[in-house]
């Protein structure tokens, strides 16, 4: 699983694995992976970077 971000039809970020923590652990799920698109996409449209920083994935990682 992993998601696109597209800015005008063309790709932007393209993320197959979780950013920010060691390894190359891959999303585990559809669910998962768009959680993290949407809260790129969501930076993205407050003008801020979209990296994660690592706190932030493991806030995502740990929602429900």
């Amino acid at each position: 699983y992993g998601y696109k971000i597209l800015i005008d039809g063309k790709v932007y970020i393209r993320q197959e694995i979780v950013p920010a923590i060691e390894g190359n652990k891959h999303f585990s799920s559809k669910e998962e992976a768009l959680k993290f698109g949407k809260c790129v996409l969501r930076k993205i449209k407050n003008k801020q970077s979209p990296a994660l920083s690592k706190e932030e994935v493991m806030k995502l990682m740990d929602e429900k």
